[in-house]
C-alpha cells in the first residue's frame, strides 16, 4: 500500500476528508492525537514534534513528524485502531446516515457490534 493511500485511511478513520497531500497538516496530527490519546495537552508540542512525541512506539525517522515513514504510518493506523471504542463506531455510523433515516428514529445503539435503530410511532 502506498503512503498516500495509508495517509488517507488514517484520515478516514478520523472523519477527516481525503486529500492528495503526502503528509499531515496541524489539524489532522492534533486529530489523531486526540483520537488516540484524548487527555493529551497538545498545547506545548511544536508542530513538528506532535505526533513523535505522542504516538507510541513511533521510530525515529530522518523527516519531520508531519511527513511518517511507512512504519510510523502503519503505527498510527494500528494506535487508532486499537483505540476505536464502541461510541466511536457509534458516531461514525450516525454521522454517515441518511437524514431520513435520522429523523424517524427514537434511538439508536450498538450492541455486540449489530446496529439498533428504534424508529418513532413503531
Amino acid at each position: 500500500m502506498s503512503n498516500l493511500n495509508i495517509l488517507n485511511s488514517i484520515r478516514k478513520k478520523i472523519n477527516l476528508p481525503q486529500t492528495k497531500k503526502n503528509y499531515f497538516s496541524l489539524k489532522e496530527m492534533k486529530t489523531i492525537v486526540s483520537a488516540i490519546k484524548p487527555n493529551a495537552n497538545l498545547s506545548k508540542a511544536s508542530a513538528s514534534n506532535i505526533l513523535p512525541s505522542f504516538i507510541d512506539n513511533w521510530e525515529r525517522q530522518k523527516t519531520v513528524g508531519s511527513h511518517p515513514s511507512i512504519t510510523n504510518l502503519y503505527t498510527i493506523f494500528n494506535s487508532l485502531s486499537n483505540k476505536q471504542s464502541t461510541e466511536w463506531d457509534l458516531v461514525y455510523i450516525i454521522k454517515n446516515m441518511p437524514e431520513s433515516v435520522l429523523k424517524n428514529a427514537e434511538s439508536i445503539s450498538l450492541k455486540d457490534k449489530e446496529l439498533v435503530i428504534k424508529f418513532l410511532n413503531h
